[in-house]
């Protein structure tokens, strides 16, 4: 051990049970669309092999994970109290768990804050575990050794702004970690350390079901679920089992691979005549991703929709699809927040230069599904134009929810 290293060491050293056992007789009432964009519903018996299984539980139904794009509870989820999520575990998965406090012992880990009782994580399963979410320096650090291909455990201890590290054995946790370095085991104080992060564990190749969100980025890569009175039992994809409060859960989300929303693609162009002829009005009234004028939320029919996109008249927009997708579904109308009853806009989509939809959207008329053929296309022209009432305003188009399914 160098010199560098013992002084590190001595700074260190002196800087010192589940609900039910089974599934009741139904489960927790739920609600999803499908890939068609039908609506399911009924109580969640659970998902193994692929297969969702809806209740009532004397008259069960099956549903392939392949036609369904998510399941949310029907009931609000209850909000955590407090700010509890300071500890963040992070799977070889690529699942995530945040909580007040994380302890080892052994071959398993507990974390606090995520329910009445703590939630028993294998240590097989943990990639990295972060304490405090660092900055500057130290977030550099973290993201390198992240990154980094090791074949020891590493410790990240703080140093003022910045951060450091060594590499040995990782061993249990409670009020101090003890960390073997060189053959000697050293207990070092939790205050002082900012994460540890797992020597490389093998790839991980079962493939998810879903996903489990949790809120906050919490998330679990579900190979199956199997609800347990107040809890939900996820095996993941790591091969951990994890049991989580019910209530915590927000969405099962079957999406992956099967959908991309259409404002995160990147534009291939954008042409756009502004409503003002100055450099800042261009700005304020080029097309927008997943939000209207003035940044305010998307809305169609009383509706909110997270993703969409905001099209004011007169422009076009185009996207290069390459032939990966099958169909574009989105809700089509002018934006809730809009006042002039004049507004109307004309709506051309073409794939590769056929038109798919063509069309004119006025103010008060009911939003409108799209769904549209895209096998086969390349290229992805939405325009939207004046109207039949000319320019106004209130031109103010709104593709809610915008998706485009393989």
């Amino acid at each position: 051990m160098g010199f560098s290293s013992i002084l590190l060491v001595c700074c260190l050293a002196v800087g010192q049970a589940e609900g039910a056992s089974g599934p009741g007789a139904g489960g927790p009432a739920v609600v999803g669309t499908t890939l068609a964009g039908q609506t399911v519903e009924g109580e969640l018996l659970g998902l193994a092999e692929g297969v969702v299984r809806l209740g009532p539980a004397g008259t069960p139904k099956e549903l392939p994970v392949d036609q369904l794009m998510e399941l949310r509870p029907s009931a609000r989820v209850a909000a955590r109290a407090g700010d509890v999520r300071r500890t963040v575990v992070t799977l070889v998965d690529g699942g995530r768990l945040s909580g007040a406090s994380l302890s080892l012992k052994g071959a398993q880990g507990e974390l606090t804050g995520l329910g009445a009782k703590p939630v028993v994580v294998p240590v097989s399963s943990i990639a990295h575990v972060l304490f405090a979410q660092p900055a500057g320096k130290a977030a550099e650090l973290w993201a390198e050794l992240v990154a980094k291909e090791s074949r020891k455990d590493l410790l990240v201890i703080r140093k003022g702004e910045t951060a450091d590290y060594l590499s040995g054995l990782v061993g249990d946790l409670g009020e101090k970690l003890l960390f073997t370095l060189d053959g000697e085991e050293v207990p070092v104080a939790r205050e002082k350390i900012l994460g540890v992060i797992y020597a490389r564990r093998a790839a991980v190749r079962t493939k998810s079901a879903c996903l489990v969100q949790l809120g906050a980025g919490d998330r679990l890569a579900a190979v199956s679920v199997e609800p347990a009175g107040e809890l939900v039992r996820v095996k993941t994809a790591g091969g951990a089992s994890v049991s989580v409060p019910w209530s915590l859960v927000e969405v099962l989300d079957f999406s992956a691979g099967k959908v991309d929303s259409l404002s995160r693609l990147a534009w291939r162009s954008v042409r756009f005549v502004p409503y003002f002829d100055s450099p800042d009005d261009r700005e304020y009234f080029q097309p927008r991703k997943d939000s209207a004028l003035g940044n305010l939320p998307l809305r169609l029919g009383g509706k909110t929709f997270r993703q969409g996109l905001w099209i004011h008249s007169k422009a076009t927009v185009s996207y290069r699809l390459g032939g990966e997708y099958r169909r574009l579904q989105a809700v089509m109308g002018i934006d809730d927040q809009v006042e002039e009853r004049a507004a109307d806009v004309d709506v051309v989509i073409k794939g590769d230069e056929k038109v798919l939809f063509e069309g004119v959207v006025k103010w008060g008329d009911a939003a409108k599904a799209l769904d549209l053929d895209l096998t086969g296309v390349r290229d992805l022209e939405i325009s939207v134009g004046f109207g039949p009432s000319g320019y106004g305003f209130g031109d103010q188009l709104v593709l809610g929810d915008a998706r485009l399914l393989k």
